[in-house]
């Protein structure tokens, strides 16, 4: 299996059927899916988002996807991450998407995922910055993007939630010296 990236501690790669039943029981978790407005996902819902990773995802680039995090040690699933289109605003815009096991958290899983991606994003995509749009009562989602070095831009109402948009310049990327993670670009467009 060609792996997309990884760090000290998480691998991620490319989706597969077999991670049907690990994505199912993280996307049934409330607590995790608590800031999202669709809220759990049905298994159906998780195997589209699977099949959407698998098959090409995103006409604008093929890293535009999600991928399956998994802990480089045990090659166990610790959750998901990638890059999603927004439109907003009638703008096109590309948002670092990070999602961990609730038995995981605490342990800077998050904010590795999330840098991670950055760097990964500005390497492989043809953007200036990236974004994060986050519900703007979920605190802890909040801190890792102030963490990586994202900075507020606006409050929005997204899917009738109000969110706050996180963004961060390529440039901004470059000077962060906040990189905590060594990242193994392998094999990125697979």
């Amino acid at each position: 299996m060609a792996y997309v990236l990884q760090t000290d501690r998480i691998v991620l790669r490319h989706f597969v059927k077999s991670d049907l039943d690990d994505l199912c029981r993280l996307y049934a978790d409330k607590e995790v899916r608590r800031f999202f407005p669709d809220g759990v996902l049905s298994r159906r819902e998780a195997e589209e988002e699977i099949a959407w990773s698998m098959h090409g995802s995103d006409e604008l680039h093929p890293c535009l996807r999600l991928y399956a995090a998994m802990d480089r040690r045990t090659g166990s699933f610790i959750g998901r991450g990638g890059f999603v289109r927004w439109q907003l605003d009638g703008i096109v815009e590309v948002e670092i998407a990070y999602m961990i096991d609730k038995s995981l958290w605490h342990r800077g899983l998050g904010s590795e995922l999330a840098s991670v991606l950055l760097d990964f994003g500005f390497s492989a995509l043809p953007v200036k910055h990236l974004i994060a749009v986050i519900d703007s009562s979920n605190t802890a989602s909040i801190k890792t993007a102030e963490k990586i070095g994202m900075s507020r831009q606006r409050s929005v109402i997204s899917a009738g939630r109000e969110c706050t948009i996180f963004s961060i310049s390529a440039t901004d990327n470059e000077r962060s010296a906040r990189t905590h993670a060594r990242i193994s670009v392998l094999d990125a467009h697979r």
